[in-house]
């Protein structure tokens, strides 16, 4: 590539950089007219825009009661969550607490 085709190609580049803000630029005003009927259709102030959503309070879980218990070493477990070691590839029924 000789240093005249690079110059051609970034003239050819400043060309669409231009072309592409004129572009942008023209379909800009016709999106922002559709926003303001879309806002105005909805009752959207556009302050609305910025109010921060309100914050649904998550669900407060309480602690599960231990449902099977290691003989051994008497530790529990509530049958949530990852399996202990002491109950892997056991029958569980064998460890269900009263």
């Amino acid at each position: 590539m000789s240093k005249s085709e690079y110059q051609a190609l970034l003239a050819q580049r400043d060309a669409l950089d231009k072309q592409l803000v004129e572009v942008m630029l023209a379909e800009r005003g016709d999106v922002l007219s559709w926003i303001i009927e879309q806002m105005a259709l909805f009752d959207i102030d556009p302050r609305d825009l910025y109010r921060r959503p309100v914050k649904v309070p998550r669900k407060q879980t309480r602690p599960v009661a231990a449902k099977y218990r290691d003989p051994v070493s008497g530790a529990t477990w509530s049958g949530r969550g990852k399996s202990p070691r002491w109950i892997l590839s056991q029958n569980r029924d064998d460890f269900l607490i009263g």
